[in-house]
């Protein structure tokens, strides 16, 4: 049976959405292939895809399902979400997924941060979903059968035409594969990062701790963790608090090169204090590779490797290191020679590459 569903209980991991569950319906804003909304019916089988117009995997993903819903007779709707820039969005989706019906969520009253809408918060975060494109699969009865990516639907959506598809066995599957704890973090981190967007300093940190309050385990999450280190070094009443819990994330999650790599760009974009900027060194270092060899066409191991340089050299010369700054900026150089890195990503490293140097220099 469905959970009650109110505005003020939107928060409460309690009010989950899983295969079995009724379909919250569709509140939509504006059309974008058709010249007035739509009525939404779920009185037969039908795919709702949530997605971000700028996301060119999203845009594919819809297409795909479009296709595939268009030969089975299955409507299709495509509802942009969390959107920033409407006019974008327009231009981006127009002329894709003709089938489909396109339009984008009743956005929040206070259009601020995520711009969270009444689709995001009835459909995507309680299913557990943590971005798009994200699927959703709804019957003729208007109950939800499956959700996933949309990549998914390929194999189910068949079982479901032969009336083979067994509702209740997904229903078990998706909550042992998202537990409630999983869809409780998702909201704290999302609530945490619109408390952040709109410079709310305060209520980010009574969010943060009554989310370690109330869920102890999310200390463990690694979202939570990125998301709390930019709330408190975004201030720097908090700096000794970031560093603390820098720690934490270095000691916790100290193997994962590319997680720890996003967590030093932040740490130096605060400029945290030192004792951060020579745990930065020293984690980061540990990520290097035993032997410099670089197979030329893998662009993205390239291009880490590079980002990995360019943040060493920036902490080393705010150590007063200027000669190994120097190496680290020229084996960064060195990477972005791969011819796999795309041109683009390519200029912009070599502008953050050439800001690191002017900062050598100037000392």
């Amino acid at each position: 049976m469905m959970p009650k569903r109110h505005d003020d209980d939107l928060d409460d991991v309690s009010v989950r959405l899983l295969p079995g569950d009724k379909a919250p319906g569709l509140r939509l804003s504006i059309p974008l292939n058709r010249d007035r909304l739509p009525a939404v019916r779920f009185d037969r089988l039908s795919v709702v895809v949530l997605l971000n117009a700028g996301c060119g995997t999203c845009m594919r993903a819809l297409e795909r399902v479009c296709e595939l819903g268009a030969a089975h007779q299955v409507p299709c709707y495509g509802i942009g979400v969390m959107v920033q820039n409407v006019e974008a969005t327009k231009e981006r989706m127009a002329g894709r997924a003709p089938t489909a019906i396109l339009a984008i969520e009743e956005p929040p009253s206070d259009q601020f941060g995520l711009s969270r809408g009444w689709v995001t918060r009835r459909w995507l975060e309680p299913s557990g979903q943590e971005g798009v494109p994200a699927a959703f699969i709804v019957d003729g009865g208007g109950t939800v059968v499956w959700m996933s990516h949309p990549d998914g639907i390929e194999a189910v959506l068949p079982k479901m035409l032969d009336d083979g598809w067994d509702v209740e066995a997904a229903r078990q599957s998706w909550r042992s594969a998202v537990p409630g704890e999983a869809v409780g973090h998702l909201l704290v981190v999302r609530n945490l990062t619109d408390a952040a967007i709109a410079g709310d300093a305060q209520a980010a940190i009574a969010l943060i701790n009554e989310a370690e309050r109330k869920w102890p385990g999310i200390v463990r999450d690694k979202a939570y963790g990125r998301t709390k280190l930019t709330v408190l070094a975004d201030n720097p009443d908090h700096h000794e608090a970031a560093l603390a819990h820098y720690k934490r994330c270095v000691e916790a999650f100290g193997g994962d090169r590319d997680y720890q790599l996003g967590l030093a760009a932040w740490v130096l974009e605060k400029r945290l204090p030192e004792a951060a900027l020579r745990l930065l060194v020293a984690c980061l270092i540990s990520h290097e590779p035993a032997q410099d060899i670089l197979v030329m066409d893998e662009g993205r191991e390239a291009m880490m490797r590079q980002w990995l340089n360019a943040l060493l050299a920036d902490a080393l010369i705010r150590l007063d290191r200027h000669g190994d700054a120097l190496l680290r900026i020229d084996r960064a150089e060195a990477l972005l020679q791969s011819p796999a890195i795309p041109q683009h990503t390519r200029a912009e490293a070599k502008y953050r590459l050439d800001e690191i140097m002017a900062s050598l220099r100037a000392v």
